[in-house]
């Protein structure tokens, strides 16, 4: 129970420093109509709260803990219309009615010395038995032959929004006994807080009432305080499964307990488990502080959540997000968006990028650090839900905030590459709302991974799953295997940087065949996606590889290494961007013929080079007779040829064998170099080799 224990800390460090956490004996819920009261319950108005309004409501342990079953437990005040309205079977109502259920609740509070005159008013009201009709009478609820109706989503244009929520997901009928009626009263003419869900001393009162009721005393084994003791737990903890619990049990019909626990239901009601037990305010504190962290830093992957917080609740580092996104975007280089996806590159790739971004992220680090304490511990928490009653954790650790911050420093540090992003920074002043892309030093996140390695295109070039079974399995999977590896220093799969690696080659995300034709603008986004995240996996795989941990490769071309699949992969980009520069200036709009034979050419690389070295001779010959400026380019990218070839080591060039992902590096590295290098240069060096020749002169 380590969590538990961390969660109930985190609440009362959080209440501490005035944070909005949910008070126990209180559940939130989404609201629809607010009645308003004067002091003594007579009915002034009402009104339609605004579509997903939620708000805070009293409850007891029953009805927080569990609303299952043919008679769910009533809420004490903010309660649905078949609860709070005596008249709604009489006027209508299909469902059934838990009025008497619903009053006696709240007459044990009225009668109690924890009463509150807001809640002695609503009582009042509801006791004449005229909320369907006041609501009816005010045009709030639609009437039908003088009764309440059960209507058709699709079928009311004029249904207000907030109804519409309503709407039963498999039947789509709309019955308005499930409207959930929240309470304003106005007790004088100087209320300045008539809304009940507002008033702090009403919470508080509530609070002590369910506080005194008569319950278990025990041990809690969380704080090692002598309290009343929970005999159910919360849910509404995940964002999605509403009545999911991370502790529940119904152990006393048809399970038989096995181990040296003799617990009897008689038993457990009167002294508690036998195995552990929990106070029922450190539950609710401890479920609130989750449900807390999970809506303001939770990393949600369908029905995963992963979240890491710090006990004191200082910032902490986005740990599951892009670097950049923590880190200061004015050390990143707006690059505006051009008519291709392909950005102006504002970036120098000329130099290592990467040991300036290190720095920047090292002294972002060190930034967190210093405002964290020696001993402040940092959490790692996963849950996931497989069905709509149960939550499971999937992944908790616990850190000393010093090796958190440098076991995220060196995921972000050794798994950086350019990345093709969508920039966060646009002109507020401007009115277009077209995102801007371009390439940015930074990590691949976790769902970007997954999506690259086993999504597919479908026909507007979007990357998806497909259907949904294959996107929750899959999805999970690769992102639960990635957490050990950025929290624990462990190696990634050598299975998922080869998937990222054949989907960058074959242009193909698995069912989409490249054509020779133009590629839609979001095809050539998700490509370049690819190949930033194939590029950054091979380069940390490397890197914790231990027998090619040697291999660190720099975020820049480096001119003098020599390995054969990283002098491919700058062949193919020169040829790539010779073809290009022509077709750009004869406005021709089709993939280059290099790409067209990289799935081969990563297969047979020598074989192939032939195949598009010939392919290029029209593109040669073309430059050669073309505007001022082309015979420069010219030289400069034959001379590039000349000086890769010279650099293959005996016969690295003709041996058989495919590429590995290295290729990638290679590639991408002189594409970016060649693009930021000068056109215009009229380079007067003179190879003094043969231009045409296919493999390098023995």
């Amino acid at each position: 129970m380590s969590w538990m224990e961390k969660l109930y800390l985190t609440y009362e460090e959080a209440m501490l420093q005035k944070q909005e956490l949910l008070p126990i004996a209180h559940v939130s819920e989404k609201v629809h109509i607010k009645i308003v009261l004067d002091g003594t319950g007579r009915f002034k108005r009402a009104d339609i709260m605004d579509k997903g309004a939620r708000i805070n409501v009293p409850a007891t342990e029953k009805s927080k803990m569990g609303r299952t079953g043919s008679k769910p437990p009533p809420h004490p005040l903010s309660e649905k219309l078949r609860y709070v309205a005596k008249d709604y079977s009489a006027l209508g109502g299909k469902k059934a009615s838990f009025y008497n259920e619903y009053s006696a609740l709240l007459k044990s509070w009225c009668d109690s010395k924890y009463k509150h005159p807001r809640a002695e008013a609503i009582y009042e009201y509801i006791s004449k038995g005229n909320v369907v009709r006041d609501l009816m009478d005010k045009h709030i609820l639609p009437i039908k032959d003088g009764l309440l109706p059960v209507l058709k989503n699709a079928d009311e244009k004029t249904l207000h929004p907030t109804f519409k929520s309503l709407a039963d997901a498999k039947t789509k009928l709309i019955d308005f006994g499930d409207a959930l009626i929240c309470w304003s009263v106005e007790l004088n003419m100087d209320d300045l807080e008539p809304d009940v869900w507002e008033d702090k001393t009403l919470q508080d009162k509530w609070i002590d009432f369910v506080s005194d009721q008569d319950g278990i005393e025990g041990l809690c084994y969380v704080t090692g305080e002598l309290t009343t003791l929970a005999n159910k737990h919360p849910a509404k903890v995940h964002p999605s499964k509403k009545n999911a619990k991370l502790i529940s049990s119904n152990d006393w019909q048809g399970f038989t307990f096995l181990g040296r626990f003799t617990d009897e239901e008689d038993s457990a009601k009167k002294i508690g488990l036998q195995s552990f037990s929990i106070g029922s305010a450190t539950t609710q504190k401890a479920h609130a502080a989750l449900a807390w962290l999970i809506e303001k830093r939770g990393f949600k992957n369908d029905d995963q959540v992963f979240i890491s917080w710090a006990i004191s609740g200082k910032k902490i580092p986005d740990s599951l997000n892009n670097a950049w996104t923590f880190d200061d975007e004015d050390d990143f280089e707006e690059i505006e968006e051009n008519k291709s996806p392909e950005p102006i590159n504002l970036i120098d790739h000329s130099r290592d990028l990467g040991e300036s971004y290190a720095l920047k992220l090292r002294n972002r680090i060190a930034g967190y650090q210093a405002k964290l304490e020696p001993n402040e511990q940092i959490i790692i928490m996963g849950l996931d839900s497989t069905s709509d009653g149960r939550i499971s954790i999937i992944y908790y650790r616990e850190f000393f905030n010093d090796e958190f911050l440098e076991r995220l420093e060196k995921w972000h540090s050794e798994f950086s590459w350019y990345q093709y992003s969508e920039l966060k920074k646009h002109d507020e002043l401007k009115k277009s709302t077209k995102p801007k892309f371009g390439w940015i030093p930074c990590s691949p996140i976790p769902k970007d991974i997954a999506l690259i390695a086993y999504g597919r295109l479908d026909d507007n070039g979007n990357l998806t799953f497909g259907d949904k079974k294959k996107k929750l399995n899959i999805k999970k999977k690769v992102v639960e295997s990635l957490i050990p590896c950025i929290f624990e220093d462990q190696q990634i799969s050598i299975n998922l940087v080869q998937a990222c690696f054949r989907n960058v080659i074959k242009r193909s995300f698995n069912n989409n065949p490249l054509s020779q034709n133009s590629e839609s603008k979001q095809k050539q986004i998700a490509w370049y996606k690819s190949l930033g995240i194939a590029c950054a996996l091979y380069r940390g795989y490397c890197q914790r590889h231990p027998e090619i941990n040697y291999q660190r490769y720099a975020m820049a071309l480096e001119k003098n290494r020599n390995t054969r699949d990283y002098l491919f992969g700058r062949l193919l980009a020169i040829a790539e961007r010779i073809e290009e520069a022509v077709l750009r200036d004869e406005d021709k709009n089709r993939i280059t013929k290099a790409m067209l034979y990289m799935p081969r050419f990563s297969e047979r690389p020598c074989e192939t080079w032939q195949i598009i070295f010939k392919e290029l001779q029209p593109y040669l010959q073309r430059l050669k007779t073309g505007s001022e400026w082309r015979p420069g380019f010219l030289t400069n990218r034959l001379s590039e040829l000349d000086e890769i070839f010279a650099l293959f080591v005996n016969d690295d060039f003709t041996r058989p064998g495919a590429l590995s992902c290295e290729f990638l590096l290679g590639y991408h590295c002189q594409r970016h170099f060649s693009k930021n290098e000068s056109e215009t240069t009229n380079t007067q060096t003179n190879s003094g080799k043969n231009h045409e020749q296919l493999k390098p002169q023995n």
